[in-house]
């Protein structure tokens, strides 16, 4: 007679099956943990740093006798940049503030002017043809979507525009301005604007004395978020401080209409009505004891307080950019630094607070600053007086 139970696993088959399933638990965990650490160290890997260009020292000493010709040959391969900007091709604008013109890195790494008239008379205004045209301490540059770079015009308060055909004319202020007046671009007057960025529908974001401002497509300006210093000395009611910017250095947009910004140790967003949020407050203290003789120069993007012979310095953000993934990057404290979902950050080039100039991926940074995108995790910014390229692809 036969049963049509299934005969019951031996002792041996049930531990049998245990051990597989006990195996597979193991590896799996090892797996997970291999990736976990394969991610964790990707996510901390340091890009490369690579040479695009080498200035020269920011002071040249020369003397009476020499040429008009001579002093300019002596100027024209030298640069003390301030902003940085990607035109078409990948090919990368610098603005010289020391001698206020434009300049490019060829695909040969050699530096060539296409804009500003450096000479005897040195800074100036005249619009016109672009090696003829005069500035007086160029800041920031972006190109919008035409093609066009705009400029800022430091003192002569005014943003210029050089078109891609050649010519610089005005495009928004009034020369000498010596405070914010909205209005019409023509009628409008800039004080001391610095960074600018371009968005995508021809808007253009300055920095002018702190406050934020905004040239629209139909030529007004207005001011999205004044300077708090400048609020307190109108007869406006100063709300809240978010309302108003305290130490406004670095703007970038996000290519979805927000603008990202730098402002003191707060990095933040504002929206398109012009509200504002508060992404990371980020800053670090060096203590710098027996400063009789302190000789370390010190980045503009640096707050410095003495104490007898002791030195606080406080370290902020200084520049800021995004990458293709909206990623948001930033400069402070000698490295560039990744900011993370849980408002911390991760260094991906230079040393926390070490000074320096060395290439490759133990690299070494001089106070950088205009971090700017340059194609897939690629980005350029400044490093002391060179420029350099950050791969974080590798």
């Amino acid at each position: 007679m036969y049963s049509d139970r299934k005969p019951s696993p031996s002792k041996a088959q049930f531990f049998f099956h245990i051990t597989i399933v006990f195996l597979i638990l193991i590896c799996s965990c090892k797996v997970g943990a291999e990736q976990i650490r394969k991610n964790s160290e990707a996510k901390n890997r340091q890009g490369t740093l690579s040479l695009l260009y080498q200035g020269s020292p920011r002071s040249i000493k020369t003397d009476d006798e020499k040429s008009e010709k001579e002093l300019f040959d002596l100027v024209e391969n030298k640069i003390n940049p301030y902003a940085l900007a990607v035109g078409e091709g990948g090919v990368v604008y610098v603005s010289d503030r020391d001698h206020s013109q434009i300049k490019l890195i060829g695909p040969d790494r050699k530096l060539s002017v296409v804009a500003g008239s450096y000479g005897e008379q040195g800074f100036g205004f005249r619009d016109g043809k672009a090696l003829q045209a005069k500035f007086h301490s160029i800041r920031g540059i972006s190109f919008d979507r035409r093609g066009d770079l705009l400029i800022s015009d430091l003192h002569n308060g005014l943003i210029r525009r050089l078109d891609v055909d050649g010519s610089v004319s005005t495009f928004a202020g009034n020369i000498g301005a010596n405070e914010n007046i909205d209005g019409y671009r023509s009628k409008a007057t800039f004080r001391k604007p610095t960074s600018l960025v371009v968005d995508s529908t021809g808007q253009v974001f300055v920095i002018s004395r702190g406050s934020l401002r905004r040239i629209g497509v139909d030529g007004n300006v207005n001011t999205l978020i004044p300077d708090c210093d400048e609020l307190r000395n109108t007869s406006l009611i100063l709300i809240s401080q978010q309302h108003c910017m305290k130490d406004l250095n670095a703007i970038a947009l996000d290519g979805s209409g927000h603008i990202v910004f730098v402002d003191g140790p707060r990095i933040g967003k504002v929206s398109s009505d012009g509200e504002i949020s508060i992404l990371a407050h980020l800053s670090e203290e060096t203590v710098y004891k027996d400063v009789k003789n302190f000789e370390h120069r010190l980045g503009t993007d640096l707050k410095a307080i003495f104490e007898g012979d002791v030195l606080r310095v406080l370290h902020e953000p200084k520049s800021i950019a995004f990458d293709e993934d909206r990623n948001i990057y930033f400069t402070m404290n000698q490295t560039v630094r990744r900011l993370n979902r849980d408002g911390s950050a991760t260094v991906v080039a230079g040393k926390i607070g070490k000074k320096g100039h060395r290439m490759g991926r133990d690299s070494l940074l001089d106070n950088p600053s205009a971090l700017t995108f340059l194609s897939a995790k690629k980005f350029v910014l400044l490093s002391g007086n060179a420029i350099v390229e950050l791969n974080l692809s590798n």
